[in-house]
């Protein structure tokens, strides 16, 4: 199964009516929202436990759905016109009027409006991506505390509280590590006579990097490796929504869900994070 974009669908929120455990107060944490209880001094522990060499994986990756197909999304090989829409980046661009800034914030706050989907900031310092994506899932895990909260705690090995960076750069390792582990697959997806594959890989593998044609795939890996469902939302005219599913529903135990995502594509492009309004 292949996955599909759709532009127009209702969205959906699964909702349990089970009692929340999490407390979700956003706060304000170096500039940017964050939405998890803030240690401050506490040292990263949830890095330190999953960032080990890939070939020490196996248990994590045991519990993450495997891609084995090979066949090049059509919906994906005619989406150049909107070529870096899933990159973001903390370069600054002086060449675009205020007028434009504008219009793809009317735009995108237009797209939100008319599906009830509310936008959270997170800060623009390249993985901006990666802190929405986080974002999305803590505000499941406070939807769904006991069984979609303890299966997001035990894969990535959460400690009570713990903080958004840390948590957004695990969702960068992970695609880090699923694209050395099906380079088969995820290669498909660039230009490989201009870019070398797994050179690319490691230059993403760094902190703040965004400025990579591996951008465009972190939602797809994402939501093949969590069994979740990511819906975008644009300052795109003409795409003004994007719906990316998983290919393996099968293959992972997690309760599936969907994460919403706001993407400004003013400039060099911004993500926040979005959940529906209550």
């Amino acid at each position: 199964m292949q996955p599909t974009y759709h532009y127009s669908q209702t969205v959906q929120q699964q909702q349990q009516s089970q009692p929340v455990q999490w407390i979700y107060q956003p706060s304000f944490y170096n500039g940017y929202t964050t939405s998890v209880p803030i240690t401050l001094n506490q040292p990263s522990s949830i890095v330190q436990t999953y960032l080990s060499p890939i070939e020490q994986q196996n248990q994590i990756n045991s519990q993450l759905s495997p891609v084995i197909s090979s066949t090049y999304p059509p919906s994906m090989k005619t989406s150049s016109r909107f070529r870096n829409a899933f990159s973001c980046s903390n370069q600054q661009q002086t060449n675009n009027s205020d007028d434009e800034y504008y219009y793809h914030e009317q735009q995108l706050n237009h797209n939100l409006s008319k599906h009830d989907i509310e936008r959270l900031p997170v800060k623009g310092d390249g993985n901006c991506l990666f802190y929405a994506l986080a974002e999305g899932l803590i505000y499941e895990m406070k939807n769904d505390p006991h069984q979609f909260g303890t299966q997001i705690r035990r894969l990535f090995r959460l400690p009570t509280h713990f903080r958004l960076v840390d948590f957004a750069d695990c969702l960068r390792q992970i695609c880090v590590d699923q694209w050395r582990l099906h380079e088969d697959y995820y290669s498909q997806f660039v230009d490989k006579e201009k870019v070398a594959f797994l050179k690319e890989v490691k230059k993403f593998s760094k902190n703040g990097v965004s400025d990579s044609t591996l951008g465009d795939i972190v939602p797809l890996t994402i939501a093949n490796t969590l069994n979740i469902n990511i819906t975008i939302f644009t300052s795109v005219s003409n795409l003004p929504r994007i719906d990316v599913k998983p290919e393996h529903k099968d293959n992972v135990s997690l309760t599936q869900k969907t994460i919403y995502l706001a993407y400004n594509q003013y400039g060099v492009g911004h993500y926040d994070a979005a959940y529906p309004r209550t």
